[in-house]
This record gives structure tokens, sequence and C-alpha cells, in this order.
């Protein structure tokens, strides 16, 4: 906050006096407000008037502190106090800025006259508060930035610092630094401090120059919402200068070897290269340094370009240099500074040869995990040759025992390695047979071999497999626990304890199945119930084996379903029943119809009149269990009688089992006798 302070001074006047509730006030208000804006305070600016005789009005009025005219005061009763109220002019051709002055003193004055005329009068101070608003926006100084990169600056590496200035106060004027393109993914700036600095390599990419844009804006920013120029912006420009990175490197091609007292002109071919651009990638000079005493030895231009001949300018002697020459070559490009590499070439001179290599060994024996994957160490064998030069150069190569191309041989150094996977199970061991040859004409070369047993050792690399299984299984209703359901099986083609399997159901929801988790055998936990239980189970049968330090597990899926046995009677859905039936009632007529069910599945029910039924008068549909009249019951059952009663028991059976009777019992009326015309049968 911007304060003004406006002093407002006490000033009595005659025998009686005026005050203000207080000498000093804190007020605020926002810069760039409108005119009849009036400040804010937390207290009330004013004179009390309980405390004065009967005056006249209050006036009010600013003696100093505000030279460019701003303010203006106003004067208010309220409660009892006159109040002070300070607002800006109408009118005014400019605005507060807090940036160009941040805090008023101003003079207030106030003025009554008692009823004996005389002046009374008091003054305070108040002091306003000038609030930053975001109004400014952020300027670069300078506005433009010019930077020199070579190209193999350091990532991160800090290339220029940018600044910014933003006049407002608080977050209004902390400033944000950012790119143009968010996309930009060669150079980064930090949003606080404005450095730009590199984030990818500069010899990566081909561009000379860059152009950087870097904006800046205050936090006192919306990021979605900033105004139209309410943002920086400075260029920067990059140049990428081209640095001398790479000395040349130097490539050795061989010719044969030198024979002692022969006519060789030429030893080896030296290619020499320099990744460099320009000036710097062409090369100047290739000579030897060191390791030619007697200067036997020269380079010269080859036929193609960056090529150059390492020539034999005299007859070798062996015996006068035994251990042949180490020659130093140095090689050197025209960057500036140069840069410049040095390798080390040994010519030997090559004598007769007239021993073969020797191994270290007679034989071989050793061990390589299936899992080990291709270009896997083996074993690294040792032969020596005690001939000189080529003649004692020894390359190994394997001849024989090599199934599939699983290994191969540095045919330098002699170590063997893995050139493909591995599998104990395909194969367990491998027999190579590897030869020793020195570096002799084809003519008279010589070699010995050795035996290489190569022991598979097996890991847990493969995962049980369920042999040919049902997928679908049923197993009677009713019977005991521990009832067979199936047996699963599964082999493991890894040996040992990698082999060894167990079984185990791993349904998530409790199950009436267990399983013998060595021989697979699934059996029932309960009794299964198929009209009270489940009729299809889902088993998630897993097999593990018992690999170190991790298993392989693989899940099957088996359906059982329940078979449902004839276990239930049937049974009648209504009770004894009794009605009236009128001796009228026609032949074949339905009387009543009984319903029984059996709760076994595909079950037939079939229907009986049991006991000492008149068969003869009384007959009952088997399917549907429909009973009816097959005579006249006027003259087979009431035979000149009012009413008789009549008891049919019916039962119901599904082949098997037989359900409990039910009554039914039939008062046979003469309606002659009775008020109902048509009285038939009712429950």
């Amino acid at each position: 906050l911007s304060v003004f302070t406006l002093l407002l001074l006490c000033c009595l006047s005659g025998a009686s006096e005026i005050n203000f509730v207080k000498e000093f006030y804190n007020v605020s208000i926002k810069e760039n407000s409108l005119p009849r804006t009036y400040v804010k305070g937390n207290e009330l600016m004013g004179v009390k008037l309980s405390s004065l005789p009967e005056v006249s009005h209050v006036q009010y009025s600013i003696l100093s502190g505000d030279p460019e005219g701003f303010f203006a005061v106003e004067e208010k009763e309220m409660g009892g106090i006159s109040l002070l109220r300070i607002r800006t002019k109408t009118g005014l051709r400019d605005v507060l800025n807090r940036e160009r002055q941040s805090a008023y003193t101003l003079k207030i004055s106030a003025k009554a006259r008692s009823p004996s005329n005389s002046l009374l009068s008091a003054t305070a101070t108040v002091q306003v508060a000038v609030e930053d608003t975001n109004d400014n926006t952020p300027l670069f100084y300078p506005d433009s930035y010019k930077v020199d990169a070579p190209e193999d600056l350091l990532l991160n590496a800090r290339l220029v610092q940018v600044k910014a200035h933003d006049a407002d106060a608080g977050r209004n004027g902390e400033v944000y630094f950012y790119l143009s393109d968010p996309l930009t993914n060669w150079f980064a700036v930090h949003p606080v401090t404005g450095v730009v600095s590199l984030t990818r390599p500069l010899h990566d990419h081909r561009m000379e120059k860059f152009r950087l844009i870097v904006l800046a804006r205050d936090r006192g920013s919306d990021g979605a919402l900033v105004r139209e120029g309410a943002i920086g912006q400075a260029d920067v420009d990059i140049s990428v200068i081209a640095m001398n990175n790479a000395p040349p490197k130097i490539t050795v091609r061989h010719l044969p070897n030198v024979v002692e007292h022969a006519h060789a002109h030429i030893y080896g071919i030296l290619t020499v290269t320099d990744p460099d651009d320009g000036h710097s990638g062409d090369i100047d000079l290739v000579e030897i340094i060191d390791g030619d005493p007697d200067r036997v030895f020269s380079i010269g231009r080859g036929e193609k370009p960056n090529e150059y001949n390492l020539m034999v300018l005299r007859l070798l002697d062996r015996e006068l240099a035994p251990a042949g020459y180490n020659l130093t070559i140095r090689a050197t490009d025209k960057g500036r500074p140069p840069a410049s590499t040095e390798k080390t070439l040994s010519v030997i001179i090559a004598d007769v040869n007239d021993h073969a290599p020797q191994f270290y060994k007679e034989e071989y024996d050793v061990s390589v995990s299936e899992e080990a994957p291709p270009s896997t160490p083996v074993v690294k064998l040792l032969a020596a040759d005690s001939d000189q030069g080529r003649n004692g150069e020894v390359t190994f190569e394997i001849i024989g025992g090599n199934k599939n191309r699983k290994f191969w041989i540095n045919s330098a150094t002699g170590l063997i390695s893995t050139s493909d996977w591995l599998d104990a199970e395909a194969e367990s061991s491998y027999t190579l047979t590897v030869a020793a040859i020195d570096g002799a004409s084809p003519a008279v070369r010589k070699q010995s071999t050795v035996r290489v047993i190569v022991r598979i050792l097996d890991t847990n690399d493969n995962a049980p497999t369920f042999m040919d299984i049902d997928d679908i299984v049923e197993v009677d209703e009713n019977e005991p626990a521990g009832s067979f359901v199936m047996r699963v099986t599964a082999s493991d083609s890894d040996s040992s304890e990698n082999g060894f399997l167990s079984y185990s159901l791993v349904n998530s929801n409790q199950i009436p199945f267990t399983i013998d988790p060595f021989d697979g055998v699934i059996k029932t936990a309960k009794v299964l119930d198929f009209e009270n239980g489940k009729k299809t189970y889902t088993l998630n049968v897993r097999v593990s084996d018992w690999g170190q330090p991790y298993k392989h597990e693989t899940q099957t899926v088996i359906k059982v379903n329940v078979r449902d046995v004839n276990d239930n009677r049937p049974q009648f859905l209504e009770s004894d029943c009794s009605g009236w039936l009128s001796a009228n009632t026609h032949r074949d007529r339905t009387i009543v119809t009984l319903r029984a069910v059996d709760l076994d599945a595909d079950s037939t029910v079939r229907y009986h009149l049991v006991g000492n039924t008149d068969r003869d008068c009384w007959s009952i549909d088997p399917e549907y269990g429909i009973i009816t009249a097959n005579c006249n019951l006027r003259v087979s059952i009431l035979q000149r009688a009012r009413a008789k009663t009549v008891v049919l028991n019916v039962t119901a059976t599904d082949g098997r089992y037989i359900s409990d009777p039910v009554t039914v019992t039939l008062n046979v009326i003469d309606p002659q006798y009775s008020n109902q015309e048509n009285l038939h049968f009712a429950r």
C-alpha cells in the first residue's frame, strides 16, 4: 500500500473548543479511482456534537497536503457525530497514481460558530493509504539481446539473463518470464530470474541461429485473462559457434605381416576421419612420432580420400628387432585450435611357422543357466604359440558340436559366449570342439583342438500345462461328502523342484469342493442338493510349480453341473377340501381339479384314487388330476335320500415316490330340497 498522510491540526479559539473523535486517522483509496470515490477506513472521522454547545453547521476544509487538488471534503451528521468524508474531486484531468506519489500528508480543519458568535475550530491528521492496482506492464531493459553459444555448450548452462521491471507493488509487480512458443524444446527461461539456459545439445541441431521471444507478465494477472498489451516482450538472438569438438579418428587395416627379408612396400592402410564440420574436420597432418628410431617406415597418401599408407622403406631383419616395432602415429586436424589423436601400431616381423598353438587345459567343463541371455560369457579359453609374429598369433574357432549355433567364440580373445537363448529341456549339454589356429599362411598354418563341455542348468522357465481334461463334468446330488468328482493333471517340462506341481482351488467365494494338492483329485466337501443349492459351480483350478525364487502358475476353469436325482415326493398344492355337489350334475363334468408338484427336475406326476372308492361312479384324470362323475348321482348315490356325503382319497406319484393322500369330501344334495337350483362343488 502507498499511504497518504493527511495532517489535521486542532486549533482552539475562544473559551470553548471542539475536538475530533481522534487526532489521527488511517484511510485508503485505490489508485486510478474515478471522481467521487470515497476513501475507506476502519474508524469514523469527524467531530462529536454531543460535547458542544449549540453550534451552527460544522465545516471541513483541507488546509495543506494536497497540492494537486485531488481530494475534497464533505460533512454529514449521523449518530451525534459530524462525519468527515473525503473523496476524489470531479472534473480532474489526472488521477491518483501510486507509482508517481505514494503518500500525502493533509491538514484538515473543522470550524463552527457558537451561539455567542465565537469561532470554534479544530484540526486532525488523516493518513490515506493508496492501494496499488495492476495498471503497469512489465518492461524489458534492454528489449533485445544477442549472445554467442558454442556448439559444445553444456546442458543447463546459462546463456543470458533477461531483465524486466514492473512498477506495481506486491504480486502486481512480480515479473514472470516465459517463452512465446511453449513447444520450444532447445531452450528454457527461468520464470523468476529470467535466465535463459540450454536444454538440448546444440551439436544435434543443424541450425546456426535461433531467435527466442521471451515474454513477461506480472503475477497479478490471471493467466487466462491477461489484457492486451499487459505482456512485455524481448528478443533473444542466439548464434551457434562451431567448435573443434572431436579429434581425428585413426582406423588401421593391416595387410599380411611382413616377413623378414621380404620385399614388402606397404604394411598397412590408415583411414583418418574427423566428425567435425568445416576446417575442423579436415586432416592437416598424419605422422609417425615415436617407435621408429631407424626411420624404417613412412606415411604417404593413399588412393582414397582420408586414406594413408604405412610404407616399409627397406628390408626388415627380425633379428635386429625381435620385438618388432611399436609405432606411435599422430593425426592432426586443421581446427583452431587444432586437435590431434594418437594411435599405437605394432609391427611384427614374422618368422617361419614351426609350432602349433597349445591350450592351457586339456578339457574344459563349464555350466551356464538356461536363462542366460544371448552374449552371456561362458568360458574363456587360453592358448599360446611360441612362434613369432603372425605365426604366433592365435585365433579361436568352434569347429564341432555347436548344434543350432547356440554359441560363438571371440576369435581373438577365446571367450565363448551364448549366441541364442538356451533350453535345458531341449538340450541339457553341448560338447564343443574348439580349434586354436595360428596366423601363418594357409600352406603352413598349424592348429590344435580342445573339448569344451557346456552343461545347461535348468531354471524355472516353463509354466505348468494342464493335460486334456473335461471342462464340464457332472455329479449326482445327495452323494456323501468326499465323493469323487474328477481328477486334473498337469505337466511341467522343467526338472527337479522346478517341475514339481501342486494344485489348488482359487475361487474368491466359498465352494463345496476340495482338491488334493498333490494328485489333483477333486472331491465334494459336502452333500449337494439340486433343489436347494446351485445347479452349476465354476471351479478355478490353479497348478503351481515349486520353482525358486519365483513360481509359475497356470489356471483353468471347470464347470461342475449338479445332476438331479429323484429324491422328492410329489406335494399337493391343496390340503383336504370339501364341497357340495348337485345330484343333477352331468356325467364327465369336471368337479374339482387337484394339483401336485415335484421339486425334482423332469419329473412327471400322475394321480390316482385310492381306498374304498366307487370306481364305477368316480374317476380322476391321471395326467391332469381332474375328478369327474361317471354315473347318475341321484340313482347311484342318493338312492331316494335327500343328501349323502362321499369321501374320495387321491394320491400323486412320480413313479418312485407317492405323496400323502389328500381327502376330497363331496356332499351330494338333491336340489329339489335346496334353494339352490344349480348347486355345484364348492370348496
